[in-house]
């Protein structure tokens, strides 16, 4: 049995050449799904989350721009890629489909070999962006976990719970491993706005992330500050 490999919404409007793009899809081991409501198909995307969605502009209940609009009103879609397709050549038609969220505009007809190799190569740079964005958002150093966007500290599978200034003070240290922050830069980057009592505050709030991660990722370096260790 061939294994799926994305899903495809193709919203159409009877024409013959989007039915063979579907084709070649299936064939490819692709599960498309067909509609020729633009309202239909926004309903089914935020059921099933597709990977890919191929845009006809010329639509009988709606146009194709608006479908694009709202679909990228939504979060969950956010890493949907959208190939709008028509037969609308000139610019200001093309500059609204850009506007309107569309990754990709082909004037219709083309080649169905261009609209194959356009949506495989959006999908490269659509892997490329998300695997940017993890590396980004994520920062994994041995059996430590820390997603930035999310605020989770994870240590050995197990999520630790970490206050703001602990969370805010881990990021910090391990945005440069092996680079000592002196206490002065430590105090400005974390507590630049808030009222800070005496000099052990940084201390108190090393020695409880170490109670949650361990002694050996932060490094005390005498007369100096501290420093993230992932050795």
């Amino acid at each position: 049995m061939q294994k799926i490999k994305h899903n495809i919404i193709i919203i159409d409007n009877l024409n013959k050449a989007l039915a063979q793009i579907e084709e070649y899809f299936v064939k490819e081991g692709y599960s498309v799904s067909t509609f020729y409501s633009g309202k239909d198909a926004i309903k089914k995307s935020l059921e099933i989350n597709p990977q890919i969605l191929i845009l006809n502009l010329d639509l009988p209940d709606t146009d194709g721009i608006s479908v694009c609009k709202e679909l990228r009103k939504n979060d969950d879609l956010s890493d949907l890629i959208i190939i709008c397709v028509g037969e609308h050549s000139a610019n200001y038609i093309q500059m609204l489909v850009y506007e309107s969220g569309a990754d990709d505009y082909i004037v219709w007809p083309t080649q169905s070999e261009l609209l194959k190799m356009r949506h495989k190569f959006l999908l490269r740079r659509r892997k490329k962006e998300l695997l940017d964005n993890v590396s980004e958002r994520v920062s994994v150093f041995s059996n430590l976990v820390i997603d930035k966007k999310k605020r989770l500290v994870i240590i050995n599978n197990i999520n630790k719970p970490f206050s703001k200034k602990e969370f805010d003070l881990l990021v910090l240290l391990s945005s440069k491993p092996e680079v000592v922050f002196p206490r002065d830069k430590i105090f400005k980057q974390i507590w630049s706005n808030s009222y800070v009592k005496n000099d052990r505050t940084i201390d108190v709030h090393i020695r409880k992330i170490r109670e949650k991660i361990g002694e050996n990722f932060i490094v005390t370096v005498k007369g100096v500050g501290y420093k993230f260790s992932n050795n």
